[in-house]
């Protein structure tokens, strides 16, 4: 069974009418790996910003894995997804090296379009975690990553609370752009 991560609102209740699932999602669903992660990012007028689901690594591109492997000599290749964002379809290679993670998104024809890096709490600037924590009351810090793209840097801050995940994009010098509660769903497509 699939599982599906909706980070806000994906599809409105129907009033006799059937709502429509893009058929990006249906693509991203037949390419995922079957015990794997899908996830869709929608704001809150249920427009998709981002799509993206779990995929094989032995599906990754050869170029895009070897150009993986040219950004960060070294790491170790442990998972791999297929993004859409509009219409711009990409990789995100997940990597390890030296007990820290990074993710590196390429276009299929493995070109870097963005980097992620884990960071330890104390390497994220003052006042980028706190930012994200002053968001939601009693909550604990889970993961904080620099993202780097076009030259220019952010951050993702994840939190927990009560078991609900959440997701924060904070500017360096600690403004919140974006933030979002991780949901759990099931979505169900038939067999091709």
């Amino acid at each position: 069974m699939r599982r599906l991560i909706v980070s806000v609102v994906l599809l409105a209740a129907c009033t006799g009418s059937r709502a429509r699932l893009p058929l990006e999602a249906v693509e991203l669903y037949d390419m995922g790996k079957a015990d794997g992660w899908m996830e869709i990012e929608a704001d809150r007028d249920g427009n998709i910003i981002e799509m993206e689901t779990d995929i094989e690594r032995a599906d990754l591109p050869a170029r895009v894995a070897d150009a993986a492997r040219a950004e960060l000599p070294g790491g170790t290749i442990v998972g791999a997804e297929y993004e859409i964002v509009g219409n711009v379809r990409a990789y995100e290679v997940k990597m390890r090296h030296k007990n820290r993670a990074y993710e590196f998104v390429f276009s299929p024809e493995g070109e870097l379009v963005e980097s992620e890096k884990e960071l330890a709490r104390p390497e994220a600037p003052a006042g980028v975690v706190e930012a994200a924590m002053a968001e939601i009351e009693g909550a604990q810090f889970k993961s904080v990553e620099i993202i780097t793209r076009n030259g220019e840097s952010s951050y993702h801050v994840k939190l927990t609370r009560n078991g609900a995940r959440y997701k924060f994009v904070v500017t360096p010098d600690g403004k919140v752009v974006r933030g979002v509660r991780e949901a759990k769903a099931e979505i169900e497509i038939p067999l091709k």
